[in-house]
């Protein structure tokens, strides 16, 4: 269903503005730059021990799920933006993205806000960047 939803509006779309596509094409665009950056993650924590990815990749974890959650609060918006009022409806094709315009708060907290995973994340860079600058100091100077 979801997909007949979507093959008929991007054939719906194609006959409609430059700005519709636009918006299409920026969507896309940062959903599958996210998706790259989960997928590098994914791999990087399949080849490393699990203490160095604990070590390396605890931060870079906090920032792709405060990532995802801006990213699905500007999709759901865009796609709003291109449905108009039928986005905003309990009911019929809005339904989706009128839930998931609803819920993004509550889709995206659980497991820590925006702000506390992107400080945890600086946090844990620091951490990694100073156990490494202990561990090979150098007499050179910046």
């Amino acid at each position: 269903m979801f997909l007949t939803f979507f093959e008929g509006l991007i054939t719906y779309t194609i006959k409609l503005s430059a700005v519709v596509r636009f918006k299409l094409a920026n969507m896309a665009r940062e959903t599958e730059a996210l998706q790259s950056w989960i997928e590098s993650l994914i791999y990087q924590l399949g080849s490393l021990s699990a203490q160095e990815a604990t070590d390396l990749l605890a931060g870079q974890t906090a920032q792709v799920k405060a990532h995802s959650g801006i990213i699905l609060e500007k999709v759901v918006s865009q796609a709003i933006q291109i449905m108009g009022g039928l986005g905003l409806t309990k009911g019929g094709r809005g339904e989706r993205l009128e839930r998931i315009w609803r819920d993004v708060k509550a889709i995206t907290i659980p497991g820590g806000s925006e702000d506390i995973l992107l400080d945890l994340s600086i946090r844990r860079a620091i951490r990694v960047f100073e156990s490494r600058t202990q561990a090979h100091p150098t007499s050179s100077k910046f």
